[in-house]
C-alpha cells in the first residue's frame, strides 16, 4: 500500500555541545474520521543517525505509530517527458537519407544540364554565300536546357527546405529522448533520508479532522560558544546584559526561523544514577547483583521443538529423490566428445504420483534449498559464542601440544618440495587480533526467524544497506550513484563541522558547564545557514543589579579604576565567554565574563575613570627616642592622599595602601599613630592571592567635593641597626 507522504517544517532545535537534537512539525488530516494506515515524512538529512530518530503525536492525542523505518528517498523531477516512439525516430532518419539522395541527383542533374553546350552560327567558307543557320534547333534546345534547369533548381530548393525540417524534427525528437532519459535518473543532490511509519488504529479520535505529529532526531554537526554585551548604567546601579550565541553547524538543512535552545549537554556521554548501598551492623548480606546487561536464558531452543517436530514430519511426508548420477557417453554420429555430448533428460521420480506429492517434493526442494543457503551465511558471519558453550571451552583441558616437525600437511608439502620432513619450520609472526566491531543500535536489530538454525531465538544485527536500497527502489528512479557513499560524506562533514575550534577568544561549553548542564532559549526566532561557518545570533536579554565601586591604589598608580559588581539575580547562569562593556551605551572595554552562578557576584573591571582624581604625597623623618645606651631609632612615614569628584553624582571609593610588616624574629616594632579616618586591614582574599600589611579606606564623595585622607606609621629599630634595602619605606 502507497504510504501518504506528509511535509514537515523544523520548529525547534536543540544545540548541544556537541550536535543538535532537530524538531520537524507535521499535520496528519483524516479522511472521513479515518486515518490513513501508512505514512511517509521526507526530507531528512543524510547525517541523521537513524537510531534517535522519533516521531510522536502531540496535543495529548492517543495514538500508538508502530514499525518506523528509516529508508532513503530521492524527489521526481517536477516534470518528467515522456520518449518518443523508437520507429518514428528511425522512420525520419530513412526519410532524411532518401531527401539527402534526392538533392545530391537533382543538383548533379543540374550541373550536367548546365555542362551541355549550345552549337554556334556555322561560319562558311571565304568567298562562298553563308550556310542556313538552324536558329529554330538553337532556340529550341536553349528554351529547353533553361526549362530543365529551372525545375532542377526548384526542385532543389524544395528538398533543401524539406530535409531542414527534417533535420530539425529529428533534433527535437532525440533531444526529448535524451531529456526523457535524464528524467528517469535521480540526481544525487536530491537523496534525502524518510521515515515510514504504520498507524494504529487507523481511526481518528472523535471530533478530530486533524492529529499534529512531531518528528525529532540528533545530527552530528553542530556546536556553538556564547558571547556578552554588558551596557552598565550608574545612574541607576543596573546592567543590561545581553546574551549571544557563534552557532555552527553543517547539518545538511538550514535552520529558518526556528526556535534554539542552547545546551551544555553533551547527548553521547553514557551516565548512570549513583547506586546508593547502606550500611548496616549484623550479618553480611550477599553483594547486590552488578549492573548491566542480563546473560542470556537457558533453554531458549526448547521454544521450537514444535516447529521442528512439524518440519520434521514434512520431510518424512516428502518423496525420496532419487540419487542423481552423471549420464553415460553416447556416441553421436559426428562423434561429438562424451563431456560436450548433451546430457540425458532424468525421468521424474514415482511417476504418476497425486498432486499432493508432487507439492510436497517441491516443498522439500525449497526448503532444503533454503537451509543450504542459510547455513553457508551462517557459517561466513561472525557468530558470538553462548555463555555456556564459552564456559565449557575455558573449562576444557588444553590440546595437546604439536610433535615436533609440524602438521602433517607442512611435512607432506616439505616431502613434495624435497626438503628435510623432520626440520621444524620456522616460527610464524602473532597475528594481530581484529578489532572487536562496535556495537549495533538497538533500532538496528532484528529477531532471527524460526527457520534460521543457527541464529533463532537471538538478535542479529541487520544489513542497513539492503534496507537502503530496497526502500530507494520505491522511487522508479534510476540511481546512477552509490547512496551509502553519499551517506558517508555527509556524516563526515558534520563531524568535522561538530569539532571545528571555536573562535578566539571563546571557551568550549562543555568544558567550562564542568558536571551540569542547563539549556538557554532564544527569545525570537533565528536563522542558521548550513555552511559550516560561526553565526552570531541574540539569545536573551536580562536587567541585573550592577553597582559601581572605584577603586585606586595611589602607591602603584595614582589612576581611579571603575570596577562594576554585577549579581546575578536570574536562575539561569553566566557561561565563560567574551565581554563588550559599555557605559550608558558607550564602548569601554572588551573583557572576559568568568562563570557566574545563579545568585553569585562577579566583578569586572571597566577601566579609567578620568573625573575622579588621587593625588599621593609621602614624607619621612627619622629621630631619636634617648640619650640612654639602648636607644631606638624612630622611621616616621607621613602619607597624604587627596580625592576629587567631578562626577555629577555620589561615589564610593574604596582606597588601598599597605604598610611593612616586621618578621617574627626581627627586632622591629610598626605602630600606626595616627589615622584620620580610620582604615581597615586588607588582606585581598577574594583575589586569591592573599597579602600582609594591607589597609583600605572606604569613602563617599559627594559631586563636586575634595577628601582628604592622612596615616602615619612609624617603625621603630635599635639606634645601631639599619633596615634591609634603607631605612626609608617610601620612595
Amino acid at each position: 500500500m502507497t504510504p501518504r507522504i506528509l511535509t514537515s517544517q523544523i520548529h525547534a532545535v536543540d544545540v548541544h555541545a556537541t550536535g543538535a537534537t532537530v524538531y520537524r512539525a507535521a499535520t496528519l488530516t483524516a479522511a472521513d474520521g479515518v486515518l490513513p494506515r501508512h505514512i511517509e515524512i521526507p526530507d531528512l538529512p543524510l547525517a541523521a543517525v537513524d537510531a534517535t530518530v522519533s516521531l510522536r503525536a502531540t496535543d495529548g492525542v492517543d495514538l500508538a505509530l508502530t514499525d518506523l523505518r528509516i529508508g532513503l528517498h530521492v524527489a521526481a523531477p517536477t516534470e518528467v517527458t515522456d520518449p518518443p516512439e523508437e520507429t518514428e525516430i528511425r522512420a525520419l532518419q530513412r526519410e532524411i537519407q532518401s531527401l539527402s539522395r534526392q538533392l545530391v541527383q537533382a543538383r548533379q542533374e543540374q550541373a550536367l544540364l548546365a555542362s551541355l553546350p549550345v552549337p554556334e552560327r556555322p561560319e562558311g567558307h571565304e568567298g562562298q554565300p553563308p550556310p542556313a543557320s538552324p536558329l529554330a534547333a538553337r532556340l529550341a534546345l536553349e528554351s529547353f536546357l533553361d526549362g530543365a534547369i529551372g525545375r532542377r533548381l526548384d526542385e532543389a530548393r524544395a528538398l533543401t527546405e524539406r530535409l531542414r525540417q527534417a533535420r530539425r524534427t529529428l533534433a527535437a525528437l532525440v533531444d526529448q529522448r535524451s531529456r526523457a532519459s535524464t528524467s528517469r535518473k535521480a540526481d544525487a543532490r536530491a537523496l534525502r533520508k524518510t521515515v515510514l511509519a504504520t498507524l494504529h488504529p487507523p481511526t481518528a479520535p472523535e471530533g478530530l479532522s486533524e492529529v499534529a505529529l512531531e518528528l525529532s532526531y540528533f545530527v552530528p554537526g553542530a556546536r556553538w560558544t556564547p558571547t556578552y554585551r554588558l551596557d552598565v548604567r550608574p545612574g541607576d546601579e543596573t546592567a543590561l546584559v545581553s546574551m549571544r550565541a557563534l552557532v555552527c553547524q553543517r547539518t545538511g538543512e538550514d535552520w529558518s526561523g526556528v526556535k534554539l535552545r542552547l545546551s551544555t549537554a553533551d547527548p553521547g556521554r553514557f551516565t548512570t544514577l549513583p547506586v546508593l548501598r547502606s550500611r548496616r551492623i549484623g550479618r553480611a548480606q550477599p553483594a547486590p547483583p552488578a549492573a548491566g546487561p542480563r546473560p542470556a536464558p537457558t533453554g531458549a531452543e526448547a521454544l521450537f521443538a514444535d516447529h521442528d517436530l512439524s518440519l520434521a514430519r514434512c520431510r518424512a511426508a516428502a518423496p525420496k529423490r532419487a540419487a542423481w548420477s552423471p549420464p553415460r557417453a553416447r556416441a553421436t554420429p559426428l562423434d561429438v566428445p562424451a563431456d560436450l555430448a548433451p546430457p540425458a533428460v532424468a525421468q521424474p521420480a514415482q511417476a504418476g504420483a497425486g498432486s499432493g506429492a508432487l507439492f510436497a517434493a517441491v516443498c522439500e526442494t525449497e526448503l532444503i534449498a533454503c537451509e543450504e543457503a542459510e547455513e553457508e551465511r551462517v557459517a561466513d558471519a561472525p557468530v558470538t559464542p553462548e555463555p555456556r558453550a564459552a564456559a565449557a571451552r575455558a573449562s576444557a583441558p588444553p590440546p595437546a601440544a604439536p610433535r615436533p616437525g609440524g602438521s602433517p600437511k607442512l611435512r607432506a608439502r616439505s616431502r613434495r618440495m624435497g626438503r628435510n620432513p623432520r626440520r621444524e619450520p620456522a616460527a610464524e609472526a602473532p597475528r594481530p587480533r581484529p578489532k572487536p566491531a562496535p556495537p549495533a543500535p538497538f533500532s538496528e536489530l532484528r529477531l532471527a526467524a524460526p527457520d534460521q538454525t543457527g541464529r533463532r531465538g537471538r538478535l542479529h544485527h541487520a544489513n542497513a544497506t539492503a534496507r537502503y536500497r530496497e526502500l530507494l527502489k520505491r522511487c522508479g528512479l534510476e540511481i546512477p550513484f552509490d547512496p551509502m557513499t553519499l551517506i558517508a560524506q555527509a556524516a563526515a562533514a558534520a563531524r568535522a563541522a561538530g569539532s571545528q575550534t571555536p573562535p578566539a577568544g571563546t571557551v568550549t561549553v562543555r568544558k567550562s558547564a564542568g558536571h551540569w548542564g542547563y539549556a538557554f532559549r532564544t527569545d525570537a526566532p533565528v536563522d542558521v545557514p548550513a555552511d559550516g561557518g560561526f553565526h552570531s545570533i541574540p539569545v536573551c536579554e536580562r536587567a541585573s543589579a550592577c553597582g559601581l565601586q572605584y577603586v585606586a591604589v595611589p602607591r602603584q598608580d595614582p589612576a581611579v579604576y571603575r570596577i562594576a559588581k554585577l549579581h546575578n539575580a536570574h536562575r539561569s547562569p553566566l557561561l565563560p565567554g567574551p565581554a563588550e562593556i559599555s557605559v550608558n551605551g558607550a564602548y569601554v572595554v572588551s573583557a572576559r565574563l568568568p562563570l557566574v552562578a545563579p545568585g553569585e557576584h562577579v566583578e569586572l573591571g571597566i577601566g579609567v575613570e578620568p573625573a575622579i582624581r588621587c593625588t599621593r604625597r609621602a614624607r619621612f623623618s627619622e629621630s631619636r627616642s634617648g640619650s640612654r645606651m639602648v636607644a631606638t631609632t624612630e622611621l616616621i612615614h607621613d602619607l597624604e592622599i587627596d580625592l576629587r569628584n567631578d562626577l555629577p553624582r555620589e561615589v564610593q571609593c574604596e582606597i588601598r595602601e599597605r604598610i611593612p610588616q616586621p618578621a617574627k624574629d626581627a627586632e622591629v616594632v610598626v605602630e600606626e599613630p595616627l589615622v584620620t579616618p580610620a582604615w581597615e586591614p586588607y588582606d585581598q582574599e577574594e583575589r586569591g592571592r592573599p597579602i600582609e600589611g594591607g589597609r583600605r579606606w572606604k569613602v563617599a564623595l559627594p559631586p563636586g567635593q575634595e577628601r582628604e585622607l592622612r596615616a602615619r606609621y612609624v617603625v621603630k629599630i635599635y639606634a645601631n641597626n639599619e633596615l634591609v634595602g634603607g631605612n626609608r619605606r617610601e620612595a
